[in-house]
């Protein structure tokens, strides 16, 4: 925390030397309020007049230095948090794809906005307090023992006794709100989840169901909330007592030494006026040590994703001496998930340039891992993974990437118009650029029936949109990219028999001219692919022609003759 309240320091200094001044003047006050009071008791018209003058005097600067103190911290907070926020939303874009694919998507926005927000109210109401209560006790508590130590004993005496008993009360509060908060980001999870899935909560009449397993996290969340409320509410009570018990000990011990001439009248009263400082302190602590464990509890999920290593930063610059003629290699990879079982171990794969490879087999035989891991998109556990002779590792990924245009079996869309969604592929095209990529990927007829055109808002998840219109634009985006390969997990699955032909269309004129590496379900979309190779447990069985696989693989036949 404090490598984001360093750049600020002048704001942070400016709050705390405004904090001690604010707790020198009090003291000030105080004092010019006892001799205020004995002088006019004494009749001593001559020094009235200046004290008064200087008592309005202290008054107005520490107006001004309250102002200062708020408008300091104020500064210090939003330019921290909008420091930590622009890190956060950086390092979302930079997770591992394995990371963010076990993550529910509710808590990472939840620890934007939750978890940062209880650490920006603690920054701006409690961080400045929690310096001030301190300072303006142990001032008060010198003050007072000048005047009369015995008094001050009686009363401090009693105030560790509350403090002990308010620490116990809030000492759990941090876990409980750490839980508090997990709790309400998988109920943001869980509201994501409904939206995105209701179709199918409708269509299999799972609305009580959904509508319960919400309830009980709702439920669970406010036992949690009212546990941490349970104890803050004791503080209060414990607050009034720890204020009225030192009261009533000055007024009447202090009385009787004002009447047995021990103390003066002013002394008495500046004693009562300061005593504030003595009590406030220990009733405040708990509260904002409360907020301190709850902004602890939070700042430590934030940080916790900010430690998590981003994509390749364990993998160190490799060499480049892959053959020219290689596209894409993959030298004894092993890859494997969190439940330990290698997915892919020792694989070993080239791929020419500018041929048209197809990658086949039955449901998890790890074809689309294979995709992502040519991408870039995953890390493996040992080998390598080459693209045009560069090695995958934290320097050379990012120029990697820029020589491969990737198209996933459901094609994300921004909620922007469609000419951005497709500019996106490459952010320094122009209109004349976005045009041809919509042409060439055979979209350009449906996005001129729009009545908006290529200006037409893509709604969220594309839900105003087919899933063939979906994907073309998908292909547009990769084709405006014009990078050098081209890989697509199983593009035509969810394509109706027009949309699919129309995205055979636009691979059958990009052959030749770009390294087209398929993942396919759908057989009879790669035939005319130039190699096929076909996977089985993380495994390659066998490659070759769809001619060469129906004549030597049993696998290619029973997969070809299932959708034929």
């Amino acid at each position: 925390m404090s490598g984001y309240i360093r750049p600020h320091y002048k704001w942070l200094l400016l709050t705390v030397i405004s904090l001690v001044i604010s707790v020198l003047i009090e003291i000030i006050v105080g004092e010019l309020t006892n001799r205020l009071i004995d002088g006019a008791l004494a009749s001593d018209k001559s020094s009235l007049f200046s004290i008064v003058i200087a008592l309005v005097g202290t008054v107005i600067i520490g107006g001004m230095t309250t102002y200062i103190t708020s408008y300091g911290a104020t500064r210090l907070t939003t330019s921290t948090i909008r420091d930590i926020r622009k890190v956060i939303v950086g390092k979302i874009s930079k997770l591992p794809l394995v990371y963010t694919e076990k993550q529910k998507s509710g808590e990472i926005a939840s620890k934007l906005s939750n978890d940062v927000g209880l650490l920006e109210d603690f920054m701006k109401n409690g961080l400045s307090n929690l310096l001030y209560q301190p300072l303006v006790f142990v001032a008060a508590f010198v003050y007072l023992l000048f005047i009369n130590w015995q008094m001050l004993l009686v009363n401090v005496i009693v105030i560790p006794t509350f403090m002990y008993a308010a620490n116990y009360i809030s000492k759990n509060i941090g876990t409980s709100t750490e839980r508090y908060q997990q709790n309400m980001g998988e109920i943001s999870a869980s509201v994501k989840q409904t939206v995105d899935g209701i179709e199918v909560i409708h269509a299999y009449n799972l609305n009580s169901h959904m509508t319960e397993a919400f309830r009980e996290r709702l439920t669970e969340s406010l036992d949690l909330y009212l546990k941490i409320e349970r104890r803050r509410s004791l503080l209060p009570g414990i607050g009034m007592v720890l204020q009225a018990v030192p009261y009533a000990i000055t007024i009447l011990y202090g009385g009787y030494l004002t009447l047995r001439q021990e103390i003066t009248p002013g002394q008495l009263l500046v004693f009562i006026y300061l005593l504030k400082y003595l009590v406030r302190p220990p009733v405040t602590l708990p509260w904002l040590l409360s907020s301190l464990r709850q902004a602890t509890a939070a700042s430590g999920r934030v940080f916790a994703l900010l430690d998590v290593p981003e994509e390749w930063s364990h993998q160190s610059p490799g060499n480049y001496d892959q053959p020219d003629s290689c596209a894409v290699s993959l030298d004894r990879v092993t890859f494997q998930y969190d439940d330990g079982r290698p997915v892919l171990q020792d694989f070993q794969l080239q791929i020419e340039k500018n041929k048209m490879v197809a990658i086949v087999g039955p449901s998890g035989s790890g074809k689309s891992t294979l995709a992502k891991l040519m991408c870039g998109l995953y890390e493996p556990i040992e080998g390598t993974v080459s693209v045009l002779g560069r090695e995958f590792n934290r320097e050379s990924y990012p120029l990697i990437r820029e020589q491969i245009s990737y198209i996933s079996q459901d094609t994300h869309l921004f909620p922007v118009t469609i000419s951005k969604n497709i500019q996106y592929g490459q952010m320094r095209s122009g209109k004349i650029d976005i045009a041809a990529a919509a042409e060439a990927a055979y979209a350009t007829e449906f996005i001129r029936e729009l009545k908006s055109g290529f200006d037409t808002k893509v709604a969220e998840n594309g839900g105003n949109l087919s899933g063939g219109q979906k994907q073309r634009l998908g292909l547009a985006r990769a084709l405006i990219k014009d990078s050098q390969i081209v890989i697509m997990d199983e593009p035509t699955s969810a394509l109706d028999k027009i949309s699919e032909e129309y995205f055979q269309k636009s691979i059958a004129e990009m052959k030749g001219h770009r390294t087209i590496i398929i993942v396919a379900h759908r057989l009879p979309t790669i035939t005319k692919a130039d190699e096929i190779v076909v996977m089985d447990k993380g495994t390659i069985v066998s490659r070759g022609s769809h001619e060469q696989l129906l004549n030597n693989c049993g696998l290619y036949n029973q997969l070809y003759g299932s959708f034929t």
